[in-house]
């Protein structure tokens, strides 16, 4: 080919070609021969066997990564899509679960605050009365006391078993 007068030479690889089919393994044995080997590299570059030599690379490793892979699922089987799709559920039910349960411990302890201070207030009216009445709005206050103190123990029961389901789902 001329240009400008000067006979330009159009010298190509056979390896060019090759080249272009390359995969990942490919290129990792050029970078590792430009690198490491690089006179070794240089003298397949020249004898333009550095194309097929990479393709053979490429090729091999391929196919020892697959029957490295299909071993792999040989020995412990990949989970397939409704055993997926199944736990998904279970883990989207289990935090449903525990957002109620919290729902319910929020509301809970509203109710008890509530209740503390009508026996606040219950309290406060008895040292005011300091009579026999006074003692009759003592005898609801320890009521009071009583069912908030089983309201709270209920909503904590209620909690560690919604847990422990929860742990036990996760750990079959």
């Amino acid at each position: 080919m001329m240009r400008n007068g000067y006979l330009i030479l159009n010298l190509t690889y056979k390896s060019g070609e090759q080249m272009e089919q390359l995969g990942r393994y490919g290129f990792l044995r050029r970078d590792y021969l430009k690198n490491h080997r690089n006179s070794t590299y240089q003298v397949m570059l020249l004898q333009d066997t550095i194309g097929k030599h990479l393709l053979e690379v490429d090729k091999a490793a391929r196919e020892r990564e697959e029957v490295i892979l299909k071993q792999l699922e040989e020995k412990e089987p990949l989970p397939d899509k409704e055993a997926e799709k199944k736990m998904e559920q279970a883990e989207a039910k289990a935090r449903n679960e525990k957002k109620r349960a919290e729902m319910e411990i929020r509301k809970t302890k509203k109710e008890v605050k509530a209740r503390i201070e009508k026996m606040r207030d219950k309290i406060s009216q008895m040292f005011l009365l300091g009579s026999l009445s006074g003692i009759a709005v003592l005898g609801d206050v320890i009521r009071e006391y009583l069912l908030v103190n089983l309201i709270v123990l209920f909503v904590f029961v209620n909690m560690g078993i919604i847990l422990i389901r929860m742990y036990l789902r996760k750990s079959m």
